[in-house]
């Protein structure tokens, strides 16, 4: 019955750690998305496009190559994850989460749509077209 009972919490926890996993996963690959179809929009010269869009298209490939490769780079080959291991992977991943940003004026964002209004308008800002 404890073994039971046990198993299932163990499992709901890979479930929700999954869904976790995917949901983070999926607002980075919209960001990175968004950035690109902003760059797009844009009218700048071809070559500045170019150059900006091969940078955003490496994160995405970086981005897909993490999520893809699951093992932690301490575990060996043919190793599953332990519980320990999902648990340090969480752990790092919240540690690591963005909750909050200040805009331009200090006041703090803490919404994702804000967090994202913010990233884009940084990037924007920052790869924007030389005024130099």
């Amino acid at each position: 019955m404890v073994e039971e009972l046990s198993q299932r919490k163990i499992r709901y926890m890979f479930i929700k750690e999954g869904k976790e996993r995917s949901w983070a996963d999926a607002m980075n690959k919209n960001f990175y998305y968004t950035c690109i179809y902003g760059i797009l929009q844009d009218p700048t010269q071809h070559r500045e496009k170019a150059a900006r869009l091969n940078h955003l298209k490496t994160k995405t490939a970086r981005l897909q190559a993490i999520t893809v490769d699951t093992h932690e780079p301490a575990m060996f080959q043919g190793e599953s994850s332990s519980l320990f291991h999902l648990l340090q992977m969480r752990k790092r991943r919240v540690s690591q989460m963005i909750t909050n940003v200040l805009d331009e004026n200090g006041v703090p964002q803490e919404t994702m749509s804000g967090i994202l209004q913010i990233f884009v308008a940084f990037l924007k800002h920052k790869y924007g077209p030389y005024s130099g």
